[in-house]
């Protein structure tokens, strides 16, 4: 289901206009518009703002890849693998049942690796494709994160400070300080972040 649907769906729900939603957030009301009607893709803090804003994790917003016959599986409230407590068994998500965040007009990847029940601490695998990153603006959340690098080279600021992480490398930081990444090499970054408490 797309990002701008899911929007929809959520702001209605939460009997709330157009305008009232961006006001809340401080944007433009044609954004949110456009990012409804699937034209533009919020940035990441954008759509962390409006996750506040309707009091759901950020995690909502993330939708299932297709399955195998092409039927797309759109995560529900109740999913077995989103409702799991975090005091009851363990859970377990295979790559192929992951939640994945595609931003509209952009090439980053976010998939969950753990429940979106689970609010002490979130693993999110990531992509950044060569000569992408995040958001244009640097970003906070609370808590702790450490970036581990599986594969290709990210460069991470964290306040104004700048760290090239290869793979294999580790970079812890608390969570409220700015931060940002971005992949200066010639292939793809593969990123598991992990944060507590869950920040998507």
């Amino acid at each position: 289901m797309p990002i701008g649907t899911i929007l929809r769906s959520l702001r209605k729900g939460k009997h709330l206009s157009g305008v009232e939603l961006a006001k809340k957030i401080g944007v433009s009301r044609s954004l949110i518009s456009q990012i409804e009607r699937g034209s533009a893709g919020p940035s990441i803090e954008v759509l962390r703002r409006i996750s506040t804003a309707l009091d759901v994790p950020m995690g909502t917003f993330f939708e299932k890849e297709e399955n195998d016959n092409g039927a797309e599986r759109t995560p529900q409230p109740n999913a077995v693998n989103l409702a799991v407590p975090a005091n009851s068994k363990p859970a377990l998500i295979h790559a192929n049942k992951r939640l994945r965040l595609m931003l509209p007009q952009s090439s980053l990847i976010h998939e969950m690796c753990t429940p979106l029940s689970n609010r002490q601490i979130q693993v999110v695998r990531s992509i950044i494709q060569p000569k992408q990153g995040g958001p244009s603006e640097s970003y906070s959340h609370p808590g702790l994160e450490a970036m581990y690098v599986v594969a290709g080279e990210l460069t991470v600021m964290v306040d104004n400070a700048e760290y090239v992480l290869h793979a294999g490398s580790c970079l812890s930081f608390e969570s409220p300080r700015p931060h940002n990444l971005m992949n200066h090499g010639n292939e793809p970054a593969e990123v598991l972040s992990f944060i507590t408490p869950a920040a998507y």
